[in-house]
């Protein structure tokens, strides 16, 4: 069987959704300028930084500048790389990412990094957005346009959900033994940990923005190629599937038993259930003592409120895949031969490349060009990739946007990315 580079489908795949069966709706909550930090000017491709606890005009500063100001801010950044271009028009901030893994659960080991990278990317996209007062951030897997209130709604409750559940645990640990709540207090621990995983695998940029942040947090992708790009992954994976059938019989190539999967892997979106839960056995089997009356109930109110949570998360899932064909219902059920579909497979990964990647860069450099103008402002956070960061970095310097390349520190040993930043020039702290 052969599959699709793994470059390709680990930055494109997991994190676009029309790559999964489904496309999703959006609506924006606008966001204000909020307080940075004071560095000096240059007038030089300048980007934007709002002074610190003063309301005094923005200052105008050079990528070079803006980079140094990142790399001393003791951020969990591997390195920040600069590319200039001459008279730019504005300057991207550009995070690299990795995501869920392509036919794998949140919970699975193969996602470590992947949550890793989401964690340091949320306290990047804090800082940018909170201290530095950069009010756009941009991210893939979703259309032009902000990003779906639903989504960041259901991410927010599932985020305080976890929170509230572990302080719960804790409080109930330090006035019940472990012989009689020890069940309970393992599952909620458990389930909040899982809540918190997913979570985190949403994006570090949604966490942010769900969080609280006062920033506008957009998409980059166009519908068009969302659309194109979800009917040939979908003819890439039936033909697979029928490749592998043919060698085992009923088996998937990606393991994955329906559409709704490959919904969880790519939309940000994800729920699985957790290794451990509280049941409602336990949780009625809690003591009724009444002198620790007030740690059980609210015990019990924040495993309900994480179970709702996971509902919310659920159901989410369910109208994002509401209409998509069967995984079952595959067009090349007749084919026998596996010289054809391993032809077919090859022309459609000839067809990725130039869609998938490509197309997506060239489609995301100048959605984010005309973000910045929506946005009103020369300076915005994008999170994308970094499978792509090669041909994205080409193709925002055509848009003649300037690129402070920051490195989550989990990324560090991707040697992919750095080949791609080869070129880049890194400023001294």
């Amino acid at each position: 069987m052969r599959l699709l580079p793994i470059v390709i489908l680990f930055a494109s795949l997991s994190a676009f959704s029309a790559l999964s069966f489904a496309r999703s709706p959006h609506t924006q909550t606008p966001a204000p300028t909020s307080a940075g930090v004071s560095v000096s000017a240059n007038a030089n491709t300048s980007t934007t930084i709002v002074a610190a606890n003063t309301a005094a005009t923005p200052v105008r500063v050079s990528p070079e500048t803006l980079a140094r100001t990142i790399q001393g801010a003791g951020l969990p950044v591997a390195n920040v790389v600069v590319r200039t271009v001459p008279d730019a028009r504005g300057t991207v901030i550009y995070i690299p990412q990795d995501h869920l893994y392509p036919g794998s659960n949140p919970a699975d080991a193969v996602n470590d990094g992947a949550a890793t990278t989401q964690n340091q990317i949320k306290s990047i996209v804090s800082y940018l957005t909170g201290t530095l007062g950069v009010h756009g951030v941009m991210v893939e897997g979703t259309n032009v346009g902000p990003v779906a209130t639903d989504t960041l709604t259901v991410l927010g409750q599932k985020m305080q959900a976890a929170t509230n559940l572990a302080s719960a645990a804790d409080n109930l640990a330090r006035v019940c033994s472990s012989t009689t709540c020890g069940g309970a207090i393992a599952g909620a621990r458990a389930l909040s940990a899982s809540l918190t995983r997913e979570s985190a695998l949403v994006g570090g940029a949604q966490e942010a923005k769900a969080s609280g942040g006062t920033f506008a947090l957009v998409g980059v992708e166009n519908a068009s190629t969302e659309a194109a790009a979800g009917d040939l992954v979908r003819d890439y994976y039936y033909l697979n599937d029928r490749l592998a059938s043919l060698t085992t019989p009923s088996q998937n190539a990606f393991a994955l038993a329906n559409p709704a999967q490959l919904v969880q892997l790519s939309s940000h979106a994800n729920t699985s259930g957790p290794v451990m839960d509280v049941s409602d056995g336990m949780l009625a089997a809690l003591p009724k003592d009444q002198a620790i009356a007030a740690q059980t109930s609210a015990f019990t109110k924040a495993v309900q409120a994480a179970h709702s949570a996971e509902e919310a998360g659920n159901a989410l899932l369910a109208k994002q895949a509401a209409n998509l064909p069967p995984r079952s219902a595959n067009p090349y059920g007749g084919v026998s031969s596996s010289a054809v579909l391993q032809q077919k497979i090859a022309a459609d990964e000839n067809q990725m490349q130039a869609v998938i990647v490509d197309e997506r860069n060239r489609e995301t450099a100048a959605n984010a060009a005309q973000a910045l103008g929506t946005l009103g402002t020369d300076t915005g956070v994008l999170v994308f990739g970094a499978g792509h960061t090669s041909g994205l970095l080409s193709a925002l310097a055509a848009q003649k946007l300037s690129v402070v390349v920051v490195v989550p520190k989990q990324l560090a040993g991707d040697t992919g990315l750095a080949a791609a930043l080869g070129g880049g020039q890194t400023p001294g702290s």
